[in-house]
């Protein structure tokens, strides 16, 4: 399988998504005329680098969705991609201590990236997502909290993440569903375990960590640590198993990881008066790798590495995957399914 097979990278952005644009979120009041499309980089980047030009316009919607899902609500009032400054920026404070000391975090990731990876059968059909990527993530986001994420836990997390996807997104109507709403809860005391865990510490250092967090209400540090986790699960199990597939060396794995994980359509209420706000849509596709501005992704160094860290390991063993796969596009980026073998 190549990066040809995965689709990774065309010349154009894809224009079958930006034909169906126009008819998002029609069902929305502020969006009864459909969206503008907006794709010059400069023109996305400014709007994005400046708090008052742009707001995050799922957010209301996120809120009605989740009405009667206190659980996932608990998550959302913390969610990174829906939030505005200042907020948004206080939050994102907190997560600063990850990227503290790279080299020992990183050290971290790679020894439970490779553990998964040595464990993982040879020429048997394994699922692409539960199979491969998520029990590779699990132990990456496990490595980021210095805790273990068992399997149950994992599966909330993505069931969890799912949800998050579905009720961010202005692509479909869907509400959080009572499964997913049990995992939430179910990942909320998996939080309660982690955050009082004596080895959890976001980043190497335990006292960076604890100052961070005691920087913002618990609450909304107990929410903000299970949105990172459910958005860490995604990027990271895309991002493995993605590499595994296109078999890109080390070096040009970022190619990929701008594809793997970049959400091509992001939607905003662009504020271009008091009383003017109209929605737009911001081609972001192939432009902006892990977004821009106040929405770069925390965890882009991280995602960085475990695709370095895959790509290492395939050559050295001399892994490759085959199989049926493709791509799924969600609020969150990209995610791939398929049934594959590692051989």
């Amino acid at each position: 399988m190549t990066t040809d097979n995965l689709g990774i990278l065309p010349e154009q952005p894809d224009r079958r998504l930006l034909r169906r644009a126009a008819t998002l979120g029609r069902t929305e009041p502020l969006w009864a005329e459909g969206p503008r499309i907006l794709s010059d980089p400069s023109e996305i980047a400014t709007l994005l680098r400046n708090g008052s030009l742009t707001k995050d316009y799922p957010r209301s919607l996120a809120h009605e969705r989740t009405e009667n899902s206190p659980a996932l609500r608990h998550i959302v009032d913390s969610a990174l991609f829906l939030l505005d400054p200042p907020k948004h920026s206080q939050l994102r404070a907190a997560l600063n201590p990850l990227h503290a000391d790279p080299d020992q975090m990183n050290t971290r990731i790679r020894a439970s990236l490779t553990t998964t990876l040595d464990s993982l059968p040879r020429g048997v059909p394994l699922d692409a997502r539960a199979d491969v990527g998520l029990p590779a993530a699990a132990g990456v986001v496990g490595a980021m909290f210095n805790v273990t994420i068992p399997t149950d836990e994992a599966d909330h997390l993505a069931r969890t993440a799912t949800a998050l996807n579905g009720i961010a997104s202005v692509h479909t109507e869907n509400s959080p569903t009572e499964h997913q709403e049990a995992s939430a809860r179910a990942l909320s005391q998996a939080a309660d375990r982690w955050l009082s865990t004596p080895s959890f510490t976001i980043g190497s250092d335990p006292t960076r960590s604890r100052s961070a967090a005691s920087a913002i209400p618990s609450d909304q540090y107990h929410a903000l640590i299970q949105f990172v986790a459910a958005s860490a699960l995604e990027t990271v199990s895309t991002t493995v198993t993605a590499t595994l597939a296109s078999a890109l060396p080390p070096e040009q794995v970022e190619r990929l990881i701008t594809h793997a994980t970049t959400a091509p359509l992001l939607p905003y209420t662009l504020m271009q008066s008091p009383e003017e706000h109209i929605p737009v849509l911001l081609n972001i596709s192939h432009l902006h790798p892990f977004g821009i501005g106040r929405h770069h992704c925390p965890g882009a160094s991280i995602a960085k590495h475990v695709a370095q860290t895959t790509s290492a390991w395939a050559a050295m063993h001399a892994v490759a995957m085959a199989g049926d796969i493709q791509w799924q596009t969600d609020r969150l980026g990209r995610t791939l399914h398929g049934t594959v073998k590692l051989i």
